[in-house]
């Protein structure tokens, strides 16, 4: 069974890169031209591994940075994290046609 640790744990990287690519491609953001297509999975993947990332630090899951450039690096590594985890998806899923 899963927790909420692991449900927030999951969306700080896949789950984020799974969601993005869900909603691009169920919604009207999948017409748009691969590049900028591309770029609003990367935005929405952020996004959503953001979140998930203030929630763990909210429900004391993860350690709350002690200063900006902490908080800026913490930021980035998830992104970063859920972006890599939505190309991973987007290979898996669609270049293997």
């Amino acid at each position: 069974m899963e927790t909420l640790y692991d449900i927030l744990k999951w969306g700080t990287t896949v789950g984020a890169g799974a969601l993005a690519y869900y909603i691009v491609d169920r919604t009207r953001l999948n017409l748009l031209p691969p590049f900028e297509k591309r770029l609003a999975a990367f935005i929405i993947a952020g996004l959503f591994a953001v979140v998930f990332w203030m929630a763990q630090i909210a429900m004391l899951y993860a350690p709350e940075p002690m200063t900006w450039r902490a908080w800026i690096e913490g930021a980035v590594a998830v992104v970063c994290g859920a972006i890599t985890a939505s190309q991973i998806v987007h290979g898996a899923r669609d270049l293997r046609r």
